[in-house]
């Protein structure tokens, strides 16, 4: 027997908890929300040497380059992705400028950060070491976004089960699950940390800084029969 149509919404500043009940549909919308930390580092390093002759001021940069490269390998740097640019400058007939550069990615931020710290020590004010920059792999992204799908699923099941106690009706199988949207942003906190005017910035707080979430908000509906519907989250949390 069609039922008629009603609708409540259980926050009025949240649209997406509203909830409809329609010729024997339940209707909810689910959201999830899944924090992602960055997972990868990056840290460029720079020799420079002045010398009168180029031979002498390439062997001296290629001296401590040489021992950039192997600390960087030695600390976990993706050897593989590494960019390294080299540049010799004449500046007159006796002033040479040699200069090695290298951008190294990192699996591990706290790799990152060890092997920025090692290079600080152990070399002089004519090698630059970066701040360690920090950011997110393409797979961490994509797990995050499917982990807030999954939430937003949970989400959503969790509403249907209160509202068919409220009508004490039952559910059967969900009849259509569609995602409105998806997306990747920083926290307004973020937002606000990189309009700051400070120019020195700690190390934890520039992790604050590309911390991200991923949001997800589906749609469901589903028909309401004498069949009793299975947790069809936990089905959604296995396939992903």
């Amino acid at each position: 027997m069609p039922m008629e149509c009603t609708s409540i919404c259980l926050d009025k500043q949240a649209p997406e908890t509203c909830l409809s009940l329609q010729n024997n549909i339940i209707q909810v919308c689910g959201v999830g929300e899944v924090e992602i930390p960055p997972d990868r580092g990056l840290l460029r390093v720079t020799v420079t040497s002045t010398k009168s002759t180029s031979e002498e001021a390439v062997n001296s940069v290629e001296r401590r380059f040489e021992y950039v490269l192997h600390t960087l390998r030695t600390h976990g740097a993706e050897e593989e992705k590494n960019t390294v640019t080299r540049h010799l400058i004449r500046q007159s007939p006796d002033n040479y400028i040699m200069q090695a550069d290298v951008e190294a990615s990192f699996r591990r931020i706290e790799d990152c950060q060890t092997a920025a710290v090692k290079l600080v020590q152990k070399l002089d004010s004519t090698v630059h070491v970066g701040k360690p920059e920090f950011y997110h792999s393409s797979p961490a992204r994509e797990a995050a976004r499917k982990k807030a799908f999954s939430e937003a699923v949970c989400n959503a099941q969790e509403k249907v089960s209160d509202l068919a106690s409220v009508f004490a009706v039952k559910t059967g199988e969900p009849l259509l699950i569609l995602e409105e949207y998806s997306e990747v942003h920083p926290c307004r906190e973020t937002r606000q940390l990189r309009e700051s005017s400070e120019t020195i910035i700690p190390l934890r707080r520039s992790l604050q800084e590309e911390t991200y979430f991923a949001k997800s908000k589906i749609l469901v509906k589903f028909e309401i029969g004498t069949k009793t519907s299975q947790d069809f989250c936990k089905k959604v949390e296995k396939k992903n």
